[in-house]
């Protein structure tokens, strides 16, 4: 899948790089506060985030990350998955006929309509073009058997606080509006790359 970014949106923890802000003093038009006029997190530092080879037991993961907001990058944990190994656009035409959803423009504009298509027609016209789809994988989507839930969220009180699985896929080059989220994520590439921005709540 060249040149593809496929995402799976779960509910635990980004994985990411934060930006943390504490300013102490007063500013004025002489004196700006760091950061002024820059792009956003430009007024500090990156903070250092934890990359781990192993995913944790569904305990440490709580003890160590959720509960405490503290984001954490599990490197190589979804090359197990059947997704991971699987997903070719040849393999996904086995589910060519399940409807999608797509989003002109691959900068977010929440103003743009969305409409659908069959996965099989977006297959057909997806590279190049300034789309991406942005699709709920849960039941009864049959490519939910194909992302199993991570061990460190395999207890009761993770699964059943997961609200949805969405797939980003695109040919590359998408962009997301700064925004707040309501739920903690955890975010999984299967491939290109993709950088976050995370304000120290």
């Amino acid at each position: 899948m060249s040149w593809v970014t496929v995402l799976v949106l779960l509910v635990a923890l980004y994985g990411c790089a934060v930006y943390g802000y504490e300013y102490e003093g007063r500013f004025d038009s002489l004196n700006p506060p760091p950061g002024h006029l820059m792009p956003l997190g430009w007024h500090t530092h990156p903070i250092h985030v934890e990359t781990r080879l192993h995913v944790p037991s569904p305990e440490e993961f709580y003890t160590r990350y959720t509960s405490k907001s503290v984001p954490v990058v599990f490197k190589g944990a979804a090359v197990t998955f059947p997704a991971f190994q699987k997903w070719t656009d040849d393999y996904l035409r086995k589910y060519g006929d399940w409807k999608v959803v797509v989003e002109d423009g691959k900068k977010e504009d929440m103003s743009r309509p969305t409409y659908q298509m069959s996965l099989n027609t977006w297959l057909n016209g997806y590279i190049g073009n300034d789309t991406y789809l942005v699709q709920d994988i849960v039941p009864p989507n049959p490519m939910t058997k194909e992302i199993p839930i991570p061990r460190c969220l395999q207890c009761g009180g993770f699964q059943n606080s997961i609200e949805t699985a969405i797939m980003w896929f695109s040919s590359g080059g998408t962009k997301s509006r700064f925004h707040p989220e309501q739920v903690d994520n955890f975010e999984c590439m299967f491939s290109g790359w993709k950088e976050y921005i995370l304000i120290d709540k």
